[in-house]
């Protein structure tokens, strides 16, 4: 936490506790041996500053806009503010003029009537299209009641996606066996070459009497071990995917 002081009237300070963090960050301090009051006429509350730390930061000047940076050495005390900016370094580096709204309420109030007046425009172009050689208005083709500004800059997905031709996710379409008019007979018994859907026997691996015995296996059960699909689908039960309703309808954020 942050204080602009004009009371500080000889330095600017910073926090025992912000001085601590920059003692474990190495952070280079100077002795300076100064002795601090309080501007509280009768008060006797006094304390000692052994050290300072040269402070740099950015800031963005509320009349230029424009981002700046200073350093400024500030002096440690026993201080509920981390840091205290004091009249010295205000004076120094005209932060009274670079930071109106802290010291001027025209300042403030006429910034505030700037922005209504850019609101308002931005609002009477939104309702209505304005001729470049003409001083009157024109009523958009398809006109639209005027709302608050905030709804305006909320917009369908749509608008802001540009519509392209479904691409099929990349998938070129495969071949359906299924729906051939002819397949090739169900058995190889009788045929004088090897039948196509037959395992061959090269893709049988082990002992000779394992591959015996996986020849026999896969030829009783011809129609099963094959390389095309049968007109006639397998009896298999169709997938259910059981999902809890209330979770998959929570947004990511609860």
């Amino acid at each position: 936490m942050g204080l602009v002081d004009s009371g500080a009237v000889h330095s600017s300070y910073i926090s025992l506790a912000l001085a601590l963090h920059l003692d474990k960050l190495k952070v280079l301090k100077q002795v300076v041996n100064k002795r601090v009051c309080t501007g509280i006429k009768g008060s006797q509350q006094c304390s000692d500053s052994s050290y300072a730390y040269d402070i740099q930061f950015d800031f963005v000047n509320e009349r230029t806009l424009i981002k700046e940076n200073l350093t400024i050495r500030a002096q440690v005390i026993d201080s509920q503010f981390d840091l205290i900016i004091g009249q010295p370094d205000i004076f120094q580096f005209d932060l009274a003029y670079k930071f109106p709204s802290l010291f001027s309420k025209k300042w403030s109030d006429d910034q505030l009537i700037e922005r209504q007046d850019e609101d308002q425009k931005i609002m009477q172009a939104m309702c209505s299209v304005t001729c470049v050689d003409c001083k009157h208005s024109q009523v958009a083709a398809n006109p639209v009641h005027c709302e608050p500004l905030v709804e305006k800059l909320i917009v369908a997905k749509e608008a802001l996606l540009d519509r392209i031709e479904h691409d099929w996710d990349m998938i070129d379409e495969p071949d359906r066996p299924w729906e051939a008019t002819s397949m090739p007979s169900e058995t190889s018994e009788g045929m004088g070459k090897e039948y196509v859907n037959r395992v061959p026997d090269d893709q049988i691996h082990g002992t000779d009497a394992f591959k015996e015995r996986i020849r026999t296996l896969l030829d009783q059960y011809e129609t099963v071990f094959r390389a095309q699909l049968t007109p006639e689908p397998a009896a298999l039960p169709c997938f259910q995917l059981v999902v809890d309703t209330d979770k998959w309808l929570a947004t990511a954020g609860g």
